[in-house]
């Protein structure tokens, strides 16, 4: 295997933590994850995580313009 790789580290955050970055309920990530906007990573029944990458390019995708009026993510 390729060493970058295996010393890449991926940032995982709950979806509490999630929440509050996106300033958003936990619930709407929840909505998020079912329609498809965010990937969750199950790492059993009751444990979920999210990529702040993927967080970071939602936030991203979802910031306007200068001058735009700014609309919920």
């Amino acid at each position: 295997m390729n060493k970058s790789v295996l010393s890449e580290q991926i940032e995982l955050v709950s979806r509490r933590r999630a929440s509050e970055i996106l300033g958003l309920t936990p619930g709407s990530i929840y909505r998020y994850e079912k329609v498809g906007l965010l990937t969750p990573i199950r790492l059993n029944s009751r444990v979920t995580r999210y990529r702040m990458g993927e967080l970071q390019k939602l936030i991203a995708d979802h910031t306007p313009s200068p001058g735009i009026e700014s609309q919920p993510i």
